[in-house]
């Protein structure tokens, strides 16, 4: 799990200087009016990064991968993150993120390579595993990052910057 907390740390670090090139004015514009702006992609990491954490934490404790899912666009204009300030919401992304990795960087090899036969990643992950096949913490981990970088790479190609791997 080193590996990937080092490429976790990259990609945060990276993504930080990226979106510190987007002007404010330029995270609020909305590529559609159906569209979320980059404020709102980012707000929905933010979220995306509360509830994983939570979910990296109880894994520890249980015995199934079973999670609820949360209203992604309710979250997002609840808090309405198009109104926030952009570099606060770089910031909360970016330390919520480091948080998630201290997590991760301290799960136990046991624990992140578990087996685990009940779960729900064919509702609830970006991923999708079918419901009889087990699934690991690792798994659900790696499936948050790409998460992450999918969304994180919409935002840098609207603005013509580069994309993470």
């Amino acid at each position: 799990m080193e590996q990937f907390t080092t490429k976790f740390l990259s990609a945060i670090e990276t993504a930080e200087k990226n979106l510190n090139r987007i002007s404010p004015d330029k995270s609020a514009t909305k590529p559609a009016p159906d569209k979320w702006s980059a404020k709102e992609i980012l707000g929905h990491l933010i979220d995306s990064a509360f509830v994983n954490a939570e979910r990296f934490l109880n894994t520890q404790n249980q015995e199934h991968l079973v999670f609820s899912g949360y209203p992604q666009d309710q979250y997002v204009e609840a808090q309405k993150y198009q109104m926030q300030d952009w570099e606060q919401l770089i910031q909360t992304w970016k330390y919520a993120n480091l948080h998630i990795r201290e997590i991760v960087g301290r799960i136990s090899q046991t624990v992140l390579e578990k087996q685990h036969h009940k779960h729900n990643f064919h509702k609830i992950a970006f991923r999708s595993v079918a419901p009889e096949e087990p699934a690991t913490l690792r798994f659900l981990i790696e499936d948050y990052y790409l998460h992450m970088v999918h969304h994180l790479n919409q935002i840098f190609r609207l603005r013509g910057l580069e994309t993470l791997a």
